[in-house]
């Protein structure tokens, strides 16, 4: 996706979120612009997340993927980023190593489109 069509989808978005939060869109454009772009977050963690509707003091509780995988790579030895950064795998290897971990709600196989929609609809 070029620059010019990331721009149009961030605004085809923020639009949209307004319009159901019976705002202006440009009300919205200075909070999402401090949230949106290169080393902060992306447009699907601030709608997936609902960012524009959290106070600004309350941020400071939230990292970015993006951060938080240069947080990782700093700590994390590269070889295991496969047990780290593959949930299945992590939560099995905690549970092994009995440290606790959430439930298991369901897994999606991606690969396997007709089958993820089928485990996610039993959820």
């Amino acid at each position: 996706m070029t620059t010019l069509d990331e721009l149009r989808e961030a605004w085809r978005r923020l639009d949209a979120f307004a319009r159901a939060q019976r705002q202006s869109p440009l009300r919205l454009l200075p909070p999402f612009i401090r949230l949106y772009g290169p080393g902060r977050y992306t447009l699907h963690e601030i709608f997936r997340l609902n960012l524009l509707r959290v106070p600004a003091a309350n941020l400071r509780d939230y990292v970015s993927k993006a951060r938080m995988r240069r947080i990782q790579m700093r700590l994390n030895p590269v070889e295991l980023t496969g047990q780290t950064e593959d949930k299945a795998r992590f939560h099995r290897l905690c549970s092994e190593a009995r440290l606790p971990v959430p439930p298991v709600l369901v897994e999606l196989d991606l690969a396997d489109p007709a089958m993820a929609r089928e485990r996610f609809a039993a959820v």
